[in-house]
């Protein structure tokens, strides 16, 4: 969890998250990271799902 918060702040900025609850956490760095990664084909969005530990990630938990 605390490597998701990280990576949040570094993509967004943003330093109050504790309020976020985590799913949702999770659906905003999978949604930040498939916009970076959006030309890279679908194997990649796979893998930052997968790692994410994102199922059915194109809708919020």
């Amino acid at each position: 969890m605390k490597l998701i918060i990280i990576l949040f702040q570094h993509l967004t900025g943003k330093i109050a998250i504790e309020a976020l609850l985590q799913k949702d956490l999770v659906y905003i760095l999978f949604k930040s990271l498939s916009k970076k990664y959006q030309d890279e084909g679908n194997e990649k969005l796979r893998i930052i799902a997968t790692i994410l530990g994102c199922q059915g990630f194109t809708q919020p938990h």
